[in-house]
């Protein structure tokens, strides 16, 4: 029988080993475990796997005689309690009576519902992180892909008029953002929005040189400029920069842009050009 058994529990065995290395390898990307009681629905998780444990220890103690072979120690009990809650049921400890029948078809409910929710709510966590950084190489692996698209670094909606002529145009549009919240004024649009993380991270996840022209529409200029600055550090040459088209907000802004950009869109220059028609 031990035979047997190991051919099972050895492959389940090395999975909890491997799983567990990777866990503490990338533990400063999970808040493990100096902030896992900071959540409440992590605490009480593990009190429910600790009360049935302990219920199904106890009991299986108080019923030992009732097994066959017999439960005597602690050890034993805790082994048999795992295999029921856990639903594996290797047959190597059978219940004979109708009492400790019942017992273990109750540790075996409690197991599937209590003892496995409560597992998913402390490792579902660790899981979804990973996951997280696997599409994050994904993404970047995409963005390198992409070719001749128009890319707006953060987005105001003086651009919404251009960026509705772009779709009609069928042209290629990914939009960068720092702050998801804005992505509700595009969300029903035809482009690609890419709004994890810092804008330095989704830029680096994208090849700059392959794009057809790079907008920086914030509405702060602050950011414009930081933007422009991590492009020319990131992608030095007159090329790059002809690409890049900014928008002034400020009139005070418009001279610190010039030397970093392409192109720049002053709105108060159009305003007061426009208006002169009026007059």
């Amino acid at each position: 029988m031990s035979g047997y058994l190991s051919v099972f529990t050895a492959p389940l065995f090395v999975v909890a080993i491997v799983s567990t290395i990777l866990i503490l390898k990338d533990y400063r990307y999970y808040n493990f475990p100096t902030k896992m009681f900071a959540r409440p629905e992590i605490s009480i998780s593990i009190v429910i796997i600790a009360m049935v444990l302990v219920i199904g220890v106890v009991g299986t103690l108080i019923l030992g005689n009732q097994f066959s072979p017999k439960i005597t120690n602690i050890p034993r009990a805790l082994y048999y309690t795992g295999e029921v809650v856990t639903t594996l049921g290797f047959g190597d400890i059978l219940p004979t009576t109708r009492t400790s029948q019942i017992f273990s078809i109750v540790m075996s409910m409690l197991g599937i519902g209590s003892f496995f929710g409560a597992v998913t709510v402390i490792v579902g966590p660790l899981i979804y992180e990973r996951g997280r950084r696997v599409v994050r190489v994904i993404q970047r692996m995409e963005g390198k892909l992409m070719n001749g698209y128009v890319l707006f670094v953060d987005f105001s909606p003086l651009f919404e008029p251009l960026l509705t002529n772009l779709i009609q145009q069928d042209e290629l549009i990914i939009v960068a953002l720092d702050d998801k919240s804005k992505e509700s004024r595009i969300s029903e649009k035809k482009v690609f929005v890419e709004s994890e993380g810092s804008m330095e991270r989704i830029l680096s996840n994208l090849d700059l040189t392959k794009s057809k022209k790079i907008v920086l529409g914030s509405e702060d200029d602050g950011k414009n400029i930081m933007n422009a600055l991590y492009i020319s550090t990131k992608y030095p040459g007159e090329e790059m920069r002809a690409k890049i088209i900014a928008i002034a907000n400020l009139p005070s802004n418009y001279e610190r842009i010039v030397p970093l950009v392409g192109n720049v869109i002053n709105p108060a220059k159009l305003i007061a050009e426009y208006s002169k028609s009026l007059f």
